[in-house]
């Protein structure tokens, strides 16, 4: 995940993961500058450790 452009442009969300059956996950949705800087770090933590968890 990068930071790159934190808190002006939301970097496009990871392609999803491969899906219990075989379907190709769902892409990202593009992320949001303005809302991504508002967020607090517990926010982001918590979206992290659920991405590991899903990996």
């Amino acid at each position: 995940m990068s930071l790159k452009g934190w808190g002006v442009w939301g970097d496009k969300g990871d392609k999803g993961d491969k899906g219990d059956k075989g379907d190709k996950g769902d892409k990202g949705d593009k992320g949001d500058g303005e809302r991504k800087s508002k967020r607090l770090p517990f926010a982001v933590l918590s979206s992290l450790s659920s991405w590991f968890s899903l990996s």
